[in-house]
């Protein structure tokens, strides 16, 4: 008679960063000198027993380079690394026009679990020294905040000079 149960330990690293409860799926196949059963296959949870902090999306800073014609905003995500978040970034007019100072961007963007920041290249066509675009993140999924800070202060946008 041969064994029916055998108990199989799979060593799990705890990550830095704290996130959702994770699944994996275990098959078994190729048996040598026995039978598989029906199920063959089977879906294991590893549950994340720390506190899942909220995920923080923030308009950071940009760089400006007219000289290369183009501006990068950076968007920084914190909190829960864990979770796929998706949301839309828009630039809107400051002082800056949207056609003939920089190309208006309206795009959704997504953070896949352990990503922590996004650059989002913004065309310029015919940047003027003193004028201002704003960047807006909208429609921000699950339970995620975002904030974009300037000075200290929390803003609903971002002004970025060119």
């Amino acid at each position: 008679d041969g064994e029916s149960v055998r108990t199989i330990y799979i060593e799990t690293l705890k990550s830095k960063y704290v996130r959702d409860d994770l699944q994996f799926y275990l098959s078994v196949s190729n048996p040598k000198n026995c039978e598989v059963g029906e199920v063959t296959t089977s879906m294991f949870t590893i549950k994340e027993e720390r506190e899942k902090p909220e995920s923080y999306v923030a308009v950071k800073d940009a760089k400006v380079n007219p000289k290369a014609g183009e501006a990068y905003v950076k968007i920084n995500r914190t909190g829960n690394l864990g979770k796929t978040v998706n949301f839309t970034v828009k630039t809107k007019e400051g002082s800056a026009n949207g056609v003939e100072n920089y190309k208006s961007v309206c795009k959704s963007l997504t953070f896949l679990p352990g990503m922590t920041e996004i650059k989002l290249p913004v065309p310029l066509t015919d940047p003027k020294n003193e004028t201002y675009f704003n960047v807006v993140l909208e429609d921000v999924s699950d339970y995620g905040t975002f904030t974009c800070t300037r000075r200290g202060r929390e803003y609903n946008d971002f002004s970025f000079h060119l």
